[in-house]
């Protein structure tokens, strides 16, 4: 499952092996961390050939955004992604952020198309009184991302974005453990780098299947993003960590086509709680609709990218 996690996020330790190094967040739970360490991307091609930045107007669930990039694989392809970074400005916890509008307009304010649902990546909350976690959550002054596939629309006719989020009216709570990214490597750019990531909990827990990986450039921009895999794209399966275990994330291989580079990660590792399935007969009918949306959206992604012919595992 993509989102519909048992439980994720715990103190994020400046562990580093490999490649990179973790750098500590600035919030005490955390399921991610930056990475810094061997260049990823061909490196052929200068990074802002790749990006657009468009101002976009987010907002609902009180959070908010201004802007949006639009990544190139390559200056000759017309395949290109949504990075849309987004805070919570709210006075709780927002959780199952989703867009319920995502509107592509032109210099005239004419709307393009439609984008399809979105779910935002960020932390990792709890569902009060329940064992439903998910990592689509920003706390309170959190920032997190809209990362999205193009949908055919021509990169040149946009203009800007107009996107309103929901969140769950649940209350959702900090989780009980943690797995986090603690070094990457890449040691070959035509090579799909991986990532390895720690339990830094004191319960096993269970790396799902698929996870986030956001690249920035030399300034601190995010450019292009990337899936992660437990397994190969042909064999995905959860994998189980101890507590102190540690475990390797393979990439899609998407690095192996993209022609800019950056030496700085974003990663973001969704996970379940090991000891026991999720309690849904309390959960909110709301909340099990979502989480099925959510993991439905994901699954296409990942099959999306596949079908392109970017996966390589």
């Amino acid at each position: 499952m993509r989102r519909f996690s048992l439980c994720a996020g715990l103190l994020a330790l400046a562990l580093g092996c490999g490649g990179g190094a973790a750098k500590v967040g600035p919030t005490k739970w955390a399921n991610s961390a930056t990475l810094s360490g061997d260049p990823v991307g061909l490196g052929t091609e200068p990074v802002d050939k790749l990006t657009r930045t468009l101002p976009a107007d987010v907002s609902g669930a009180g959070v908010t955004g201004t802007m949006a990039i639009l990544a190139s694989t390559s200056t000759t392809s017309s395949s290109y992604r949504f990075i849309v970074p987004v805070t919570n400005h709210s006075t709780r916890r927002q959780c199952f952020l989703v867009t319920e509008t995502f509107e592509l307009l032109d210099a005239a304010g004419v709307v393009l198309s439609t984008h399809s649902e979105e779910w935002v990546t960020g932390s990792t909350g709890k569902l009060k009184d329940n064992s439903m976690c998910t990592d689509s959550c920003l706390d309170v002054g959190e920032s997190g991302y809209l990362l999205g596939l193009s949908d055919g629309t021509p990169l040149e006719s946009i203009a800007s974005l107009h996107i309103t989020l929901s969140a769950s009216t649940s209350e959702w709570g900090v989780p009980p453990t943690s797995i986090v990214p603690i070094a990457y490597s890449a040691p070959d750019r035509n090579k799909a780098y991986t990532v390895t990531v720690a339990n830094q909990g004191t319960v096993a827990a269970s790396v799902s299947d698929i996870s986030s990986a956001l690249f920035f450039d030399d300034t601190g921009m995010p450019v292009y993003w990337d899936l992660l895999l437990s397994g190969t794209i042909t064999g995905m399966s959860p994998h189980t960590m101890a507590p102190g275990g540690t475990y390797v994330l393979n990439s899609v291989g998407d690095s192996t086509q993209w022609t800019g580079n950056s030496t700085q990660l974003w990663v973001a590792v969704d996970f379940n709680l090991y000891t026991s399935a999720p309690d849904q007969r309390l959960a909110p009918n709301d909340d099990l609709q979502v989480a099925t949306a959510l993991q439905t959206r994901r699954s296409a992604l990942r099959q999306i990218l596949a079908a392109s012919g970017q996966c390589l595992h």
